[in-house]
């Protein structure tokens, strides 16, 4: 079950975190309810944990869609280290993937991703 408690809610870049959902574990770290400050969106946000011995050169920020007309999947790149090696990417999606799994059935999650923006 996901802590309970709000705790202090911080800022992490553009994303303001809150809830915590326990169930991800200390071996992937912890996985944060969050929201982005500027539009108000849901997101999750991923500190990975010290048992995660990898760190990415540089900064990524990547879009996903999944367009249902087209049953396509797009990964939009935003922002990539200028030594760009797409076995990076491949590494931040499967430990999101991994942390994301360990929750996907936690009705507080749905929720959380289908509230919509909030000012």
């Amino acid at each position: 079950m996901a802590n309970e408690k709000s705790g202090e809610e911080r800022r992490l870049g553009p994303f303001q975190l809150s809830r915590c959902y326990d169930e991800v574990g200390p071996d992937l770290g912890r996985l944060y309810e969050a929201r982005h400050a500027a539009t108000g969106r849901p997101a999750l946000t991923l500190l990975p944990g010290e048992r995660v011995e990898w760190t990415p050169e540089g900064d990524w920020a990547v879009s996903l869609f999944y367009k249902r007309e087209s049953a396509s999947v797009s990964l939009r790149v935003d922002e990539a280290p200028p030594s760009v090696r797409a076995t990076e990417l491949a590494d931040i999606l499967v430990l999101t993937d991994a942390a994301v799994r360990r929750v996907e059935d936690n009705p507080r999650l749905s929720a959380h991703l289908a509230s919509g923006p909030r000012p």
